[in-house]
């Protein structure tokens, strides 16, 4: 029985933690923008709280994807081998993020993108030497 009442326990903290994090982070970050970035607050005797936001993406059905592959090779914005997704279709961001803004936009067809769980980091001051 205590072990069933240590896991109600912490389910209801973790479900206030993350209410409390995003109510903190919504303060620190603009929520609205939908890109990966962290921002710093400084509170004082060198204590800071930092914030950050996660872009995750995910893409739509294979058969999607692959109109989308064919597009950007028809159009020229990729060669054969283009490695834009990685196979079960998953974007491949450090390629995604090089494409041109039309090719983004014909990629941005089959992706759907929402913000991950934001992260808070609780800077402590560093410590002097002696």
């Amino acid at each position: 029985m205590q072990w069933l009442d240590a896991c109600r326990w912490l389910e209801d903290a973790k479900t206030m933690e993350l209410a409390l994090r995003k109510e903190l982070v919504s303060y620190v970050l603009d929520s609205n923008k939908l890109e990966n970035y962290s921002v710093t607050m400084k509170l004082g005797n060198g204590y800071g709280l930092k914030a950050t936001q996660v872009l995750n993406y995910k893409t739509d059905e294979n058969s999607a994807v692959e109109e989308c592959l064919e597009k950007l090779y028809i159009c020229g914005f990729i060669n054969e081998d283009a490695k834009i997704f990685n196979w079960k279709a998953s974007l491949n961001k450090s390629t995604y993020k090089k494409l041109s803004k039309d090719a983004k936009s014909i990629v941005d067809e089959v992706l759907s993108m929402k913000i991950g769980t934001p992260q808070l980091e609780f800077i402590k001051p560093s410590e002097k030497k002696k």
